[in-house]
């Protein structure tokens, strides 16, 4: 089988993308506060840069 991949990629909408990068950023989040770990100002301006990107991502 040459150039198998499931599913193909042009099943996979830019949607779905940011989706799960918004969604991998609020586990990672919430796993490092059930975890102890301090939230600074670089955790939340990664947060809200990942977030923004996804909004301009369901925008267009």
């Amino acid at each position: 089988m040459r150039g198998a991949e499931w599913p193909p990629l042009s099943a996979r909408g830019a949607c779905a993308a940011s989706f799960g990068a918004a969604a991998l950023a609020l586990f990672a989040l919430a796993a490092a506060a059930m975890l102890g770990e301090p939230l600074g100002l670089r955790e939340i301006a990664a947060l809200v840069f990942t977030l923004g990107g996804v909004a301009v991502a369901l925008r267009s």
